[in-house]
């Protein structure tokens, strides 16, 4: 089964990844792993940590990511995300369809 929080981000972390070279010495998470990670602790409203710890990534490895990897990165995925987004969500309000 796909993710579709992986398959959503997946085309905007590729092309920020190999713009700016941020995965070059990536050895286990690369900006996709930990974009999802951050996505999914959001939408869970879990703790960051929790969720790295389940799929096996230490606390050790988590804050070298959040120290090594600048938020300027992340910073440059958000309006092709909700450009994205924008185009792919229909929103009803009262059972009638106002976009999508």
């Amino acid at each position: 089964m796909t993710d579709p929080v992986r398959k959503m981000l997946k085309n905007i972390c590729s092309g920020i990844s190999e713009t700016t070279l941020i995965d070059e010495h990536s050895k286990k998470v690369d900006l996709l792993d930990h974009t999802v990670l951050l996505v999914k602790s959001t939408m869970r409203n879990q703790n960051l940590t929790d969720i790295a710890l389940e799929i096996g990534i230490s606390r050790s490895q988590l804050s070298k990511l959040d120290i090594k990897r600048p938020y300027q990165i992340f910073v440059g995925m958000f309006y092709p995300l909700m450009s994205d987004l924008r185009n792919t969500l229909v929103i009803y309000v009262n059972g009638k369809r106002l976009c999508t």
